[in-house]
């Protein structure tokens, strides 16, 4: 309860100490993807809702922020992998927005996106949930990022899964601190030539602080959910947070919902 409660504060607090910071602005915008940052930091977000090249003072922290599932085809007993941001009808979860909007209040700036998966190889192409995805920018490097799901019909999904990719150059060999409320656990990010899950980083996490060389980076998680810790080759350290529904493969049903938030901030002084 003690880890709880100092990760609840530290999170406060970071959210609102950045009077001194620059205001955020985009950077880059497009119809498919927008940049929003300032001097200090800065993040890319996708129209699939798929967030890219979260870094600061020039150094990649978090490659991709994705949702991966394994949804089972009608017709056949066969698992199709499904992830967000992957382009063509056997890839990508399904038709994105046409344009990408950012919208600023007062010193954040808040992107909302709206979209139905739906594929020709799943239901005979039915809908089968919409996604209503939130991100949040600060300017002190917070992004905190929330997925939605409605349910809109019977079928089976398995361990759908939001990935945080931290970036194996960044992240190489350097301590981590797990807080699951009850007991913290430390390990250290691998940085060996083999996939393997990180000892200490799989459970009900709360909150994890990597000590970086520039200051710590922190991830809150604020969904009463499990995380998983894998190596994905050289390019990154991932980490997985589980749609809470769909951890043992059981049938999603209509009009029910499934939310997934947390938080990330970079290290920045």
């Amino acid at each position: 309860m003690r880890g709880a409660l100092v990760a609840a504060v530290v999170l406060a607090t970071a959210t609102c100490v950045y009077a001194d910071l620059q205001p955020l602005q985009v950077l880059k915008q497009t119809d498919t993807e927008v940049t929003i940052g300032n001097a200090a930091f800065s993040v890319v977000v996708k129209n699939s809702g798929r967030l890219q090249n979260i870094q600061a003072r020039g150094t990649e922290y978090v490659s991709f922020v994705a949702l991966y599932t394994n949804p089972t085809a009608s017709r056949a007993d066969e698992t199709i992998r499904v992830v967000q941001g992957e382009t063509g009808e056997r890839r990508g979860i399904g038709p994105t927005p046409d344009r990408i909007v950012a919208q600023r209040r007062e010193n954040h700036y808040f992107i909302a996106l709206e979209q139905t998966a739906s594929r020709p190889d799943l239901c005979d192409g039915a809908p089968l949930y919409d996604l209503h995805q939130e991100i949040e920018v600060a300017p002190n490097g917070v992004v905190r990022v929330r997925y939605q799901f409605d349910w809109r019909r019977f079928f089976r999904l398995n361990r759908a899964t939001i990935y945080l990719g931290l970036t194996g150059s960044t992240f190489a060999n350097l301590p981590f601190w797990a807080d699951y409320t009850t007991h913290c656990n430390h390990g250290f990010f691998s940085a060996l030539k083999q996939y393997e899950t990180f000892e200490g980083l799989n459970g009900h996490l709360r909150a994890l602080v990597v000590d970086c060389p520039s200051g710590p980076f922190h991830f809150w998680l604020d969904t009463n959910t499990t995380v998983t810790g894998s190596y994905w080759g050289e390019s990154c350290s991932a980490i997985g947070v589980q749609v809470p529904e769909t951890a043992s493969g059981q049938p999603m049903y209509s009009g029910a919902t499934s939310v997934v938030e947390f938080t990330v901030k970079m290290p920045l002084a």
